[in-house]
């Protein structure tokens, strides 16, 4: 399978195997983020954090900015 490219909010783009999942990519983005992560929104949609991401589309993923706003 190919890799995804996952869009960050920040607008900059991560490689990550396919089959990965948003906790794959905030640990790979850093320790602090893997642990402080909740859920995260995936294309608009909340997305758990261990649901891996499907089909070979471009992903935009960002991290929840407070408890109770996610994007």
């Amino acid at each position: 399978m190919a890799d995804l490219k996952i869009t960050l909010p920040d607008g900059s783009v991560r490689t990550m195997p396919a089959g990965s999942t948003p906790g794959d990519v905030a640990a790979a983005i850093g320790p602090g983020l893997a642990k402080a992560a909740l859920a995260a929104v995936v294309n608009g949609q909340d997305w758990d954090l261990t649901r891996p991401f499907e089909g070979m589309r471009p992903w935009r993923w960002s991290p929840p900015r407070t408890p109770h706003r996610w994007s």
